[in-house]
């Protein structure tokens, strides 16, 4: 076709330095988006060389009314005359994560809407309400600020915990070494540099695991190295022999884990539960499957567990095994999930038998199965009433909460003594 008389005309010379200006403007537009910092998510704080993450999503679960199951009977009160306001209420992610090592060590990273200043001033007041002193060593590492305080308590030896802070990014608390792995990661994940670790690898394979993808309130991963788990098998071995015994086969089956991942969501009424494991041989997670099932079936015949209202998740619990892949489900009412979780989080010790180191008066509390010892407080006269607590107070009994007994020092008594008859 023949141009008009108008048009340019380019010679080669024209078209060598357009393509390379155009060849130049692209590489510039890539350089640009590629300098851009990627959006950083709270699990990017997860170090490669990490043992655990438990992700928890604290907005989801607010949204579905058991927050309150998770942080047990938490003093919000306290909370917000210590802070000005309530830490919890603003946080949205948090997660937890565990190095190698078992030094039990652990660092937290929390997505909150809280300013540097409002996290600091709130992390005075408690280490002051713990007697430390909250007297801070600022740092930086990478982007973010690092602080120490000199001490957290009165009486702890450990090396205080630090804090570390970015605005827009998750707040860190953690031993300040472990603090650092975890803004490694996260710096390497918001400039791209970052290959999938294993742990996020896992995520994402367990959000296959359900059809369609639910929005899981809490997600555990677990990795352990190959070198750990060959010399936690050499160890047992060294001391039980060979593995041929059933029970042995069983636990070098789990040493036989190379990593799993867990989820917990909800649908409709119930909170489902699935775990996903990988061995490196299927002989082993067929051994795995084996130690499920054995377990499975004696606790499902324990009467405090069914009494506790675990019997139906024991009974309809299902393990599948595929290869190198082993796949567990099991489900309950939220209700039920809920009121399990309060229980485990609230309950208090049951009240020792063995007399009190103290030296006070004492006596009997006369049940219909045992006989309590009980502290009487200091200053009652004989004649005053006084309150005891006791929970659970038969053994092997269910769960039935904290009973309240009155009890009396008998005025005509030789010797101080107590009588404690249930209301």
């Amino acid at each position: 076709m023949k141009l008009p008389d108008f048009a340019p005309r380019l010679s080669r010379t024209h078209v060598v330095v357009l393509a390379l200006a155009l060849a130049g403007a692209a590489g510039l537009g890539v350089w640009m988006l590629r300098a851009q910092p990627l959006p950083i998510r709270t699990v990017d704080a997860v170090p490669p060389d990490a043992f655990v993450s438990v992700d928890v999503d604290v907005g989801g679960l607010r949204k579905s009314g058991a927050l309150a199951a998770l942080f047990g009977d938490r003093d919000e009160q306290t909370l917000t005359q210590v802070c000005g306001f309530d830490p919890v209420d603003r946080m949205t992610e948090l997660v937890f994560t565990v190095p190698e090592g078992g030094t039990g060590e652990f660092g937290v990273a929390v997505q909150a809407d809280l300013t540097q200043d409002e996290l600091l001033r709130c992390a005075d007041e408690i280490v002051k309400a713990h007697g430390g002193d909250p007297t801070p060593d600022i740092t930086s590492h990478g982007p973010y600020a690092v602080i120490t305080p000199r001490t957290t308590s009165s009486t702890s030896t450990k090396p205080a915990r630090s804090l570390g802070f970015l605005r827009g990014g998750p707040i860190l608390v953690g031993q300040r070494a472990w603090i650092h792995s975890m803004i490694d990661a996260i710096d390497a994940a918001r400039e791209g540099r970052a290959a999938a670790s294993e742990h996020v690898k896992l995520r994402a394979r367990l959000a296959t695991a359900v059809t369609p993808p639910p929005a899981f309130l809490v997600t555990a991963t677990a990795v352990l190295e190959r070198s750990v788990r060959e010399r936690l098998k050499s160890e047992m071995l060294a001391e039980v022999g060979a593995g041929d015994d059933p029970g042995t086969a069983m636990m070098l089956g789990v040493l036989g884990m190379s990593s799993g991942v867990a989820g917990l969501y909800e649908r409709g009424a119930d909170v489902h539960a699935v775990v996903d494991l990988r061995c490196e041989e299927e002989r082993e997670c067929a051994q795995v499957e084996r130690l499920i099932v054995k377990v499975r079936g004696e606790w499902a015949k324990l009467e405090p567990l069914r009494a506790f209202g675990l019997g139906p998740v024991l009974d309809h619990l299902e393990v599948d095994h595929h290869g190198t892949t082993l796949e567990v489900r099991a489900s309950a009412p939220t209700a039920d999930v809920v009121r399990w979780a309060k229980l485990l989080t609230t309950s208090k010790p049951a009240p020792s038998a063995a007399a009190s180191a103290v030296p006070a008066p004492s006596g009997s509390a006369e049940l219909p199965s045992q006989t309590l010892k009980v502290t009487v407080p200091e200053g009652v006269e004989p004649g005053q009433p006084f309150t005891v607590h006791i929970q659970s107070p038969r053994p092997g009994a269910p769960i039935v909460g904290v009973q309240t007994v009155t009890a009396t020092i008998p005025s005509a008594a030789p010797a101080p003594s107590a009588s404690a008859l249930r209301r």
